[in-house]
């Protein structure tokens, strides 16, 4: 298991209604220089029951420190090949923000 799912387990807030799960995941290399190449990864899986990924992922892009995601199967998708153990923490505190801005 990811230790940002760890946190997430630890820190998250019940009320704040979120879903999450990690997963083994490939990630597709930058385009042109290497067509097809892929690097294996796993990736924490989150939603939330009220607020849509689209949106989520949005939100995520708009924080002081900007967090990139990408959506899959209509979850957003943290890669843990780019996310350091330091950041987990702000990850955490930028969706409890968002969720709590969308619903104050």
């Amino acid at each position: 298991m990811s230790n940002l799912l760890k946190d997430l387990a630890k820190k998250a807030d019940k009320n704040l209604r979120v879903g999450y799960e990690s997963s083994d995941d490939v990630a597709e290399v930058g385009g042109g220089s290497y067509p097809a190449s892929y690097l294996e990864s796993i990736a924490v899986k989150l939603s939330h029951e009220k607020i849509s990924s689209t949106q989520l992922e949005k939100d995520l892009l708009e924080v002081e420190i900007p967090i990139i995601t990408r959506i899959k199967d209509n979850t957003i998708i943290f890669d843990m090949r780019t996310l350091a153990s330091r950041e987990f923490d702000l990850v955490l505190g930028s969706l409890k923000k968002i969720i709590k801005n969308k619903f104050v």
